[in-house]
């Protein structure tokens, strides 16, 4: 009631008619029911959320905008210093190069022109640079491989200089040379002579000692020279005869060292070599002399005749 007392007073102000007081009670929404006038405002405060997304839509594109003329200045600057830099890097071509010119560099050539190196289709300066730098590399190595220190003394082989050689200090090669591989093998075999092992080299290459377990053989596997051990030896030789299917030989047996007076053949036994059973009569190492390791015959060990020692199990005769 309030509100359209209000109104109406309005109207009356400025000499309203009673369409006039009616239209004013209409617009503002007095002449509606409760729920339309509800509707009505929710429709107008939707209205207004509108306009307000719009302005700040309206603000973003306008952010925008400035930010585009802003990388358009950026682009153009840009643009500018690459025209720059074209001009100042430009390289033009020799007039002679029939490549670039043709016919017309043929004739400046005819005409006295000076015929001088393209750099537009001939090398860059960054490929003559690197020619250079591989050619003095080249010289560099050239002279580290001609002064190198004596292998028997401490000068130059150059120039017979005290080693460091005054060249190889100036090039900043002083530290010295690794060892060659025999000077390898050769620094093996003395620390062995040093740690006073008692050794000797096999005809077929392996470096044994008599009084060691370790021995130094070629592996055919493997391809390599190897450390091994007499019980991997034993375990080897184990393995390969438990894989082995058990055949039947019927052919006679031939002693392995016969005869025993082979330039080869050494007095000494390891326990490598008492493994099995004789080759020749087959009796096993618990009918072997313990003095000489000979079997009954005389097959292993017995080299002059058969054994006759006063310890052996057969009672010191064959």
């Amino acid at each position: 009631m309030n509100a359209a007392a209000g109104v109406i007073h309005a109207a009356q102000k400025t000499r309203q008619t009673a369409a006039g007081i009616a239209m004013c009670l209409e617009a503002a929404g007095l002449l509606q029911s409760p729920e339309s006038a509800a509707e009505q405002l929710a429709l107008l405060a939707e209205v207004d959320g509108l306009r307000a997304r719009v302005a700040e839509a309206v603000a973003a594109v306008a952010c925008l905008e400035q930010k585009r003329v802003e990388l358009e200045r950026i682009a153009n600057a840009e643009r500018a210093r690459v025209a720059e830099l074209e001009v100042a890097t430009y390289v033009a071509p020799s007039p002679s190069c029939t490549r670039c010119y043709g016919a017309d560099a043929v004739r400046f050539v005819a005409n006295g022109g000076t015929t001088a190196p393209c750099f537009v289709c001939g090398p860059s300066q960054v490929d003559r640079l690197r020619a250079q730098v591989a050619e003095l590399e080249a010289q560099h190595a050239a002279v580290l491989a001609l002064h190198r220190k004596h292998n028997d003394s401490d000068h130059c082989f150059a120039d017979d200089e005290t080693w460091p050689c005054n060249t190889r200090t100036a090039l900043g090669q002083t530290v010295p040379e690794p060892p060659s591989p025999w000077e390898r093998a050769v620094a093996g075999l003395n620390a062995l002579v040093d740690a006073d092992v008692i050794f000797h080299v096999e005809p077929d290459g392996h470096i044994s000692a008599p009084f060691s377990d370790e021995h130094i053989e070629w592996d055919l596997k493997a391809k390599r020279w190897v450390l091994t051990h007499d019980e991997d030896s034993y375990a080897q030789a184990v393995a390969a005869y438990l894989s082995t299917p058990y055949t039947v030989d019927t052919t006679p047996a031939t002693p392995v060292e016969d005869p025993h007076d082979s330039p080869l053949h050494h007095e000494y036994r390891l326990g490598r070599d008492l493994d099995g059973t004789c080759d020749a009569c087959g009796d096993g190492p618990s009918l072997w002399c313990p003095d000489c390791a000979a079997c009954r015959k005389g097959c292993h060990g017995g080299h002059d005749g058969s054994c006759t020692h006063p310890n052996a199990p057969w009672g010191g005769a064959s």
